[in-house]
């Protein structure tokens, strides 16, 4: 039982005979089911591989793999830099039914190119994705374009130098997803470059400020060869570079100081990783808060009081003009109803020859009284005139105060 239960969680299969590949030179590697000796239709939901440096978590910086959904496998793919030794690469493939494991182990030998490229064209494919360029018949249509037309001497010389997604190098995702990605593609060759590249060059150098153009943005008289054969390249991005150094270009170089130098990768010492001071943190995180809210107190503390005070100054003001409003308006009304009271009263023989127009006029009156009744309406008269001269003084002085 034991045994059976190693079989199938993990079968290892050594390949003692390397594959040989070329510095400075694109390859790529297909792994698919018939990798590992499986047949396609064995699963029905497919198979998942993992690629990664002999003992080591990962791939190196220059080698990449991607899984093709079109193809159902995967690739690796990568230059190479100089100077770049032997290595082995192990690869591990499940069975998503059966969740069946294997694993091989590639080895790898890197021979140095003889015939370096000196001379590069840096391309940039709109419509494709990296794995259109996978399949070989459209990466050789790509190559017989400058082999036949724009670059005969190279012929015998011309290859695949460099090979990336433009989204992996910054390019932004196409709004529409059926869209290709966009490939940066760059052909390498010893030969110097033809006329016909020259004349290409100038007729685009216009194009130059731009680091990229939209889809369509300028056509060249070469565009049609292009077109023709499926790609649609953006001539922003079109540049022709002579390598400094025979050797190999920059990113070459670059990948010499590679994890793959020959020391291996090593775990970072966990005494030499950068700690964290968390207490001063803490403190910035409560102390500051804290005097932020005790400040915004003490300000609406010393406003609320002003305000209060103010508040309380106006409203006994306001009592005060009420109430010398309420006496000015008392002694006013006590006027007018006398004024009223005065004009209204009259004599009972007035009123009575007024209700009663038919009773004869009564014999006049003696002169005694007459003058009594004289008397006596001149005494009311009196009156009221001293009541009015003894209210006036007072109204006088409260409507002085209240001005």
């Amino acid at each position: 039982m034991p045994l059976k239960g190693i079989l199938y969680g993990l079968l290892i299969i050594s390949v003692s005979r390397g594959e040989e590949i070329f510095t400075s030179k694109i390859f790529i590697k297909k792994i698919d089911p018939t990798f590992f000796n499986w047949t396609e239709n064995s699963s029905v939901r497919g198979f998942k591989y993992r690629a990664t440096l002999a003992n080591n978590p990962d791939l190196p910086r220059w080698m990449s793999y991607l899984y093709s959904d079109r193809h159902r496998a995967g690739f690796i793919f990568g230059v190479p830099p100089v100077n770049q030794p032997n290595f082995k690469l192990d690869i591990i493939g499940i069975n998503k039914d059966t969740y069946e494991s294997l694993h091989k182990t590639i080895h790898l030998n890197v021979t140095e190119k003889q015939d370096i490229a000196r001379y590069e064209v840096h391309l940039k494919v709109d419509n494709l994705n990296v794995q259109d360029l996978f399949d070989s018949h459209r990466l050789q249509k790509l190559l017989n374009i400058f082999m036949d037309v724009l670059w005969k001497s190279s012929k015998n010389y011309l290859y695949v130098t460099f090979l990336a997604s433009a989204v992996k190098l910054g390019a932004r995702l196409p709004l529409i997803p059926q869209e290709g990605e966009g490939v940066v593609v760059h052909l390498g060759s010893r030969e110097e470059f033809s006329e016909e590249l020259m004349d290409l060059q100038e007729e685009v150098r216009p194009l130059l400020k731009f680091s990229s153009c939209p889809r369509d943005f300028k056509r060249t008289t070469v565009d049609r060869h292009f077109r023709s054969q499926g790609f649609l390249l953006d001539w922003c991005s079109f540049r022709l570079v002579k390598l400094e150094s025979e050797s190999g270009n920059a990113h070459y170089k670059e990948a010499e100081a590679d994890i793959m130098g020959g020391s291996g990768w090593k775990l970072p010492d966990k005494y030499n990783l950068p700690t964290r001071d968390y207490v001063s943190e803490m403190l910035m995180t409560i102390i500051v808060p804290a005097a932020t809210l005790v400040i915004l107190w003490l300000f609406l503390s010393f406003v609320l009081c002003f305000q209060h005070q103010s508040v309380k100054q106006k409203s006994e003001d306001n009592e005060l003009t009420i109430a010398q409003y309420q006496a000015v308006q008392r002694a006013t009304d006590t006027l007018r109803s006398m004024d009223n009271n005065r004009n209204t009263e009259t004599s009972p023989r007035l009123t009575s020859d007024r209700m009663d127009t038919c009773r004869p006029n009564p014999p006049p009156y003696s002169a005694t009284k007459r003058i009594a009744y004289s008397e006596c309406k001149i005494g009311e008269d009196v009156i009221i005139a001293s009541m009015s001269y003894d209210i006036k003084p007072t109204i006088n002085a409260q409507t002085s105060k209240i001005q």
